[in-house]
């Protein structure tokens, strides 16, 4: 009875170790998670962030277009002769012929 009650005291000793080390390794797989999940996230919150930036962005780029779409339709509107008939020498960069009051134009750097 003696040696068996010892070998139960080792086995129980054993299993209580065994305990404490799963017990050990589900709080680091716990603290593991938490730690993921904080990090998921602050890498939500980041894409959101982003995608906040990238509408915003959005948004003004169309405000941009539309802004240069009403000045190009100004600039139309208020260019002598309509711009129209023109022919570009590409050597020198002279516009040869208007079908209006402007002539001999010369346009400096392209």
């Amino acid at each position: 009875y003696t040696l068996k009650g010892i070998l139960y005291k080792l086995k129980g000793i054993l299993y209580t170790l065994k305990g404490i080390l799963y017990t050990l390794k589900g709080i680091l797989y716990t603290l593991k998670g938490i730690l993921y999940t904080l990090k998921g996230i602050l890498y939500t919150l980041k894409g959101i962030l982003y995608t906040l930036k990238g509408i915003l962005y959005t948004l003004k780029g169309i405000l941009y277009t539309i802004k240069g779409i009403l000045y190009t339709l100004k600039g139309i509107h208020e260019t002598p002769g309509r711009l129209l008939n023109t022919s570009l020498n590409a050597s020198n960069y002279k516009i040869h012929s208007f079908t209006s009051e402007i002539t001999n134009v010369t346009i400096v750097s392209v």
